[in-house]
């Protein structure tokens, strides 16, 4: 079984790639994508949710304050395939 640290690794790249493939996506469709700004380079603290949230490129291990990089590792390593017109 994978570690919870794995888990939310696995999930912050799936939202991350998901993202990125909608974009993507909308320029095989022939859209004009000027640019792309992800929300947040690391966890935050959201307000209403606390720090339970975890959609930053780099994550953050809360106890220690040490940055967790594995995630935007895998996304960049990833290559998408050539839009299609």
């Amino acid at each position: 079984m994978a570690s919870p640290t794995v888990k939310r690794t696995r999930t912050r790249v799936e939202f991350i790639t998901t993202g990125l493939e909608a974009l993507h996506a909308t320029i095989g469709d022939g859209i004009l994508l000027r640019g792309y700004i992800h929300w947040s380079a690391f966890d935050n603290f959201e307000w209403d949710k606390g720090y339970s949230m975890k959609f930053g490129l780099i994550g953050v291990d809360r106890s220690t304050q040490v940055p967790l990089p594995q995630a935007v590792r895998e996304v960049s390593s990833a290559r998408l395939p050539e839009p299609t017109r």
